[in-house]
């Protein structure tokens, strides 16, 4: 995979495959493999996936270069973070407080020695609530049934008692602190290591039967829509230009992209507004600032690439200065002949000087014909136009051969041409399924599939770039709640 190349697929497949985010790209291709990933065996696979893992997490930031394999990976950073969170007392507001207060007061009060006990309502309810499901057990006939649910709505509170218990349980879910406090434990207990001794966080992707053939898809682009999904990234722009120069044509290639799953971090923490910190802020909400700005959650992987390039159009040859008239052109016409694209023999007469012509000027004509020229005045322009008319009519563009034989589509994106995308149908949906359902069979016996089918042909697989995701802007931290003595908010 050439240098410069992958700029440009990373932001297609961007562009074509999502599009939500941005796209960032490390500063070359990094190279993976795919084979036993889901399904790992012995100490090499388990490098593999350690490997894998230390590749996909860092702190992506936009407009610069994907860091892979960073210093400080994305699970450290997460933790460094939850580690500094000063969490609200209470995450709810002085109306939801009321209404917490209203609900409980239905439910308890307080008893004997300032203990809780149940109200008489709650007490009523849970009586009614226990008759009730006596008789529906015991078979009991429905109008008695009917009866029971009756007096259970109108003696028991039935309605009223369960509202009570919805707001409570709405609102004790309303703080991110057990959700924190988990991805810490995970992340700051015991980590799995490779067999260099490396701890690492999991990290599982999907579709897994992208580890097969099946899992991956056929498209040929041309050079200039790469281009054009690079229109939004004026960095990534000028880097692919300075490896793209004057190529013109198209790549064809396989690709596949894999969405990353990480039961270490809860990024709707991020969104919460019952936390703060003290110091730099965790992201700006555009992904552009922040001590962890963005997320990757996309890896894009392509194999077999294949430039098919087209010669470029040669620069225009300058025209001799006019004897007659310093400072201005003269263009020589005669009646040649194009055949296959190249100039045939002239026939012997005289060159009269006519308006340039689109096909055949002086700076390709023969020292011959040259010497034998005769200078005429111009033509009137009423006289030359017909002419101008009738040698650009003989002029057409040759038309371009297709060149991938499987299957193809047009790729449905506004911003780009005509993408060729192989088309998927509902067998080879069965088929992938297929393969996911034998790989997790396997996960669960810890074996090998049974049976598996072929791996890709060619096992070089690139990472050419990622799909990140920016988080909110945070910390956004709701000052009606009630936090901490002397808690910056």
């Amino acid at each position: 995979m050439q240098t410069g190349l992958h700029i440009g697929l990373a932001a297609w497949l961007h562009a074509n495959c999502d599009g939500a985010g941005f796209a960032s790209w490390p500063s070359a291709p990094h190279q993976t493999a795919l084979a036993r990933l889901e399904s790992a065996q012995d100490g090499a696979d388990m490098a593999r996936v350690a490997e894998f893992s230390r590749m996909v997490n860092f702190a992506a930031q936009k407009d610069q270069p994907a860091e892979p394999f960073a210093a400080t990976a994305l699970w450290h950073v997460h933790a460094q973070i939850i580690r500094r969170m000063i969490f609200a007392e209470r995450a709810w507001t002085e109306w939801e407080t009321r209404e917490f207060d209203a609900a409980r007061a239905m439910l308890y009060t307080e008893g004997p020695l300032g203990l809780p006990q149940m109200t008489a309502r709650y007490s009523l309810y849970q009586e009614h609530s226990n008759g009730y499901t006596d008789l529906v057990l015991t078979d009991a006939s429905d109008l008695e049934i009917s009866a029971a649910m009756t007096a259970w709505i109108v003696e028991g509170s039935k309605l009223d008692i369960e509202a009570a218990q919805a707001t409570i349980t709405r609102l004790a879910g309303r703080s991110t602190l057990p959700l924190a406090d988990a991805d810490r434990l995970r992340v700051d207990g015991v980590l799995p290591v490779d067999p260099a001794g490396l701890p690492y966080a999991m990290t599982g992707f999907s579709p897994i039967s992208a580890v097969y053939e099946a899992g991956w898809l056929n498209a040929e682009v041309d050079l200039q829509d790469l281009q054009r999904a690079l229109d939004h990234s004026p960095a990534g722009l000028r880097a692919w230009q300075s490896w793209v120069g004057t190529r013109m044509g198209s790549v064809r290639f396989r690709y596949a992209v894999l969405s990353l799953h990480r039961d270490w971090l809860t990024e709707a923490i991020y969104a919460a507004d019952d936390w703060t910190l003290s110091g730099s802020g965790v992201s700006d909400g555009t992904g552009a600032k922040g001590v962890l700005p963005a997320i990757p959650n996309r890896v894009y992987l392509v194999r077999e690439a294949e430039l098919r390039l087209e010669n470029p159009r040669p620069a225009p040859a300058p025209r001799p200065a006019n004897p007659l008239q310093p400072g201005r052109a003269v263009v020589l016409r005669t009646s040649v002949p194009l055949v296959m694209g190249q100039i045939a023999k002239p026939a012997a007469g005289v060159v009269t000087m006519q308006p340039r012509s689109p096909v055949v000027t002086a700076a390709v004509l023969s020292k011959d014909v040259l010497a034998s020229a005769t200078i005429k005045p111009l033509p009137s322009r009423a006289s030359v136009r017909p002419a101008i008319a009738a040698s650009l009519s003989t002029v057409k563009p040759a038309a371009r051969a297709p060149v991938v034989s499987s299957p193809l589509r047009t790729g449905k994106i506004v911003q780009l041409h005509n993408p060729l995308l192989q088309k998927i149908d509902g067998a080879q949906i069965q088929t992938r399924l297929t393969l996911a359902r034998s790989l997790i069979a396997a996960r669960a016996t810890n074996a090998p599939p049974a049976n598996p089918p072929p791996t890709p042909r060619d096992q070089t697989i690139w990472v050419v770039g990622f799909g990140c995701d920016p988080l909110p802007q945070a910390p956004n931290a709701n000052p009606s709640y009630r936090w901490p003595a002397n808690t910056p908010v």
